[in-house]
């Protein structure tokens, strides 16, 4: 009863969510879970590292002037992920990918399926989107499965012998990967992830979208509906694969009910 009575989806109207159950449906639920992950030569987690700063997500997003985020920091403001504080990712100061000695971070992920109704509901709940921003969604959520990664930084490059390239982590190269291209990153991450339900084929992504500096704060892999996703697949994994960082979530489709439906 006390496990039941902790899933406000299966309990409450998302109006009556409070700010706890918003940002469990975010983070900790059948559509979104938290997850760290190392690169390849990674360093060691420390104790006492905080989260993402810089001010959070904004601009950008889905279909043309699309779907983005306030600044101030997420989900709830202040500068810093998932509280206030931060001063680079994932560890202050430093700024990912680094941790100032050249060696590559691990970083503390949500992924998120984006296009179901009760993350949808609790983002409006939360009110990250504007109407105009919720509209967008919604209407995005009927053509494609969204899955989102929160918290993602794209790795440094390599040098020609292979080695992470410690010259490349300055400010120079930081604003240009922020001045690069949503056609150049698109092309660089959308081969990168798939959805492959149990027993089926890869559903490979349509297109891939971006939120804040440095190549994606957040990534959008939107995946065709026209691939079609049924209970009786029971689970879903979703893969990412690119450059050193691989990592992946299963989704159990018989927890994903919401309003009596499965909720993709």
């Amino acid at each position: 009863m006390l496990l039941f009575a902790a899933d406000p989806w299966k309990t409450k109207d998302s109006k009556e969510w409070t700010s706890e159950e918003v940002t469990k449906v975010l983070t900790d639920s059948p559509w979104a879970k938290d997850k760290t992950v190392a690169p390849e030569g990674a360093a060691q987690p420390q104790r006492g590292r905080r989260g993402m700063g810089g001010g959070g997500m904004g601009g950008g997003g889905i279909g043309g002037g699309g779907i983005g985020f306030p600044g101030g920091g997420y989900p709830r403001g202040g500068g810093g992920y998932p509280n206030g504080g931060g001063g680079g990712y994932p560890n202050g100061g430093g700024g990912y990918p680094n941790d100032g000695g050249g060696r590559p971070s691990s970083m503390n992920l949500t992924i998120r399926w984006q296009s179901a109704q009760p993350v949808q509901d609790a983002l409006a709940k939360q009110r990250s989107l504007t109407a105009d921003e919720s509209k967008a969604l919604a209407d995005a959520s009927q053509k494609d499965y969204i899955i989102t990664v929160v918290g993602f930084r794209a790795p440094n490059r390599r040098s020609r012998n292979g080695d992470i390239d410690s010259s490349d982590s300055n400010d120079q190269d930081r604003d240009r990967d922020t001045k690069a291209s949503n056609d150049a990153l698109r092309s660089r991450f959308i081969d990168a992830a798939r959805l492959v339900p149990k027993g089926k084929s890869p559903i490979y992504a349509e297109d891939v979208q971006f939120e804040g500096p440095n190549g994606a704060s957040e990534m959008r892999f939107l995946f065709p509906r026209s691939k079609e996703i049924s209970a009786d697949d029971k689970e879903v994994v979703f893969s990412f694969e690119s450059q050193g960082i691989k990592f992946e979530h299963k989704f159990r489709l018989s927890d994903m009910n919401y309003q009596g439906k499965l909720a993709l």
